[in-house]
């Protein structure tokens, strides 16, 4: 089944209770048409080493925007942190509810304390190139997730995946997600087929992290075979800060897993014979038999426009005709009466 994961990285607004919160929506029992599905898979955090981070010249830039949390970038970035004990927490809170834990980690320098507090390990796509971190990250035995978002024309994934494969030998413990870093991404930019290119040039199993608006893409991605998708969750859309405008809400949550569960079962594959299992009695019901064109006589000898078809279909095929014409009538038939072969001498 489809691995999905709730991107909570940018939407806990940097404060623990919304954090918590967002875990306990992610992992909330999804039901359709009284059945409960199996729901989100694994939630997300982010975690930067601010003296790794940036430029000071980056640190210091005036940040005084709408959803920021602080004067100066640095400030506002600084207020986003959740410290260790706080992602102990979360990760036990996750635990207990049946999801996995993953972490975005973005310095070589978090590696040796965070790695072990997470089940996998996620590159944002802006560290696809920072090469000392996913050689930090390859050294340790938890899945990495590669996104793409800003890979320019492959060169950038195909570095990275080799730098894993360096250590970890060919076909390492890894994945890669196709991703549009733009926020909230437009439709005509999503391009899903990366999807299928991703999949016949690695040999890895290949996600899609969406940061569109609504719950379309991620079900289209499974159906061009996504085995993993992200997507970032809310309490509120209207909430100061980052991610919100693309992500999901509860509602958002619900859909969003109905119609991968769906979208699951329609690309299965099936036998010939659950499919005609499952279509009898349509067939039986509004299918087509063999019957009488017209009203006839006992003794007629039956010709080709004697005969058409009506419903129900659990009578002779058009097929069958053969075995009809030019037999002779044991008694009287009225038209569109379904016909029986002990109706006929021969």
């Amino acid at each position: 089944m489809t691995y999905i994961i709730a991107d909570c990285g940018g939407t806990h607004c940097g404060d623990p209770e919304l954090a918590h919160r967002l875990v306990e929506m992610a992992t909330m029992p999804i039901f359709h048409r009284g059945v409960r599905l199996k729901g989100i898979d694994a939630v997300k955090f982010t975690v930067r080493d601010l003296a790794n981070e940036m430029s000071n010249k980056m640190a210091s830039a005036s940040y005084k925007i709408k959803h920021s949390f602080g004067d100066t970038y640095g400030e506002h970035r600084l207020h986003m942190e959740l410290g260790k004990d706080t992602l102990l927490a979360l990760k036990a809170q996750s635990f207990k509810r049946g999801a996995e834990f993953i972490l975005t980690l973005c310095s070589p320098t978090l590696v040796k304390t965070y790695a072990p507090v997470a089940d996998k390990l996620k590159v944002a796509s802006r560290d696809l190139t920072n090469i000392p971190l996913i050689m930090a990250l390859a050294k340790t035995d938890k899945h990495i997730i590669l996104s793409t978002g800003m890979a320019d024309d492959g060169e950038s994934l195909e570095e990275a995946i080799k730098a894993i494969e360096r250590e970890r030998g060919i076909h390492g413990n890894l994945s890669v997600l196709h991703c549009i870093s733009q926020y909230p991404a437009e439709y005509d930019v999503v391009n899903l087929w990366r999807i299928h290119d991703y999949r016949t040039s690695y040999g890895y199993p290949v996600g899609y992290s969406d940061h569109t608006t609504g719950v379309l893409a991620p079900s289209i991605a499974v159906a061009m075979g996504a085995k993993i998708i992200e997507k970032h969750i809310t309490l509120d859309h209207e909430m100061r800060g980052t991610d919100h405008a693309g992500a999901l809400d509860m509602d958002g949550i619900r859909r969003c897993i109905r119609d991968i569960r769906n979208t699951e079962k329609m690309i299965a594959m099936s036998s010939v014979a659950d499919v005609k299992d499952a279509t009898r009695l349509a067939r039986e019901k509004l299918g087509r038999s063999l019957a009488w064109a017209r009203s006839l006589k006992a003794g007629a000898t039956i010709k080709p426009n004697h005969l058409t078809m009506v419903s129900p279909g659990n009578g002779l095929s058009w097929a069958d005709r053969i075995k009809v014409i030019g037999m002779s009538l044991k008694g009287d038939v009225i038209r569109n009466d379904i016909i029986q072969l002990g109706e006929l001498n021969g």
